[in-house]
């Protein structure tokens, strides 16, 4: 029985890590100004604009960095970096990224939590 119990764990957090990813690539879809590369073992997604100067590549060091990101936002990613969950080439340029990119990050930012809040309230 507790080989089962293990199993379905495990397949409920696969679950969640990917939809923490997908929302983080689709937060990411939002940048306009800039360019953020994510990679992750060998899978390179590339966001922004890709002529921009202001570029940064993340390297995921674990996958918990798309739970951090997803739920507590630039918080949750300031989080994330200390704890080495993922790294970047040029810090200074991902934050100026994330800073020209404010409104979009914050509207995704924004329609999540309501969407959060709004399915816990139809749970409780």
């Amino acid at each position: 029985m507790d080989k089962v119990s293990s199993l379905n764990c495990e397949q409920s957090t696969s679950w969640l890590t990917s939809t923490y990813k997908k929302l983080v690539i689709k937060a990411f879809s939002t940048i306009e100004t800039g360019q953020i590369v994510l990679i992750e073992g060998n899978e390179r997604i590339v966001f922004g604009d890709e002529l921009s100067d202001l570029k940064a590549t993340i390297t995921v060091n674990d996958k918990a960095m798309y739970k951090a990101f997803a739920l507590s936002g630039s918080v949750g990613a300031g989080e994330a970096y200390i704890l080495g969950y993922w790294s970047c080439d040029n810090l200074t340029s991902f934050i100026e990224i994330f800073a020209i990119n404010e409104k979009q990050l914050d509207e995704f930012e924004k329609n999540l939590h309501s969407l959060v809040i709004s399915h816990t309230a139809s749970i409780i």
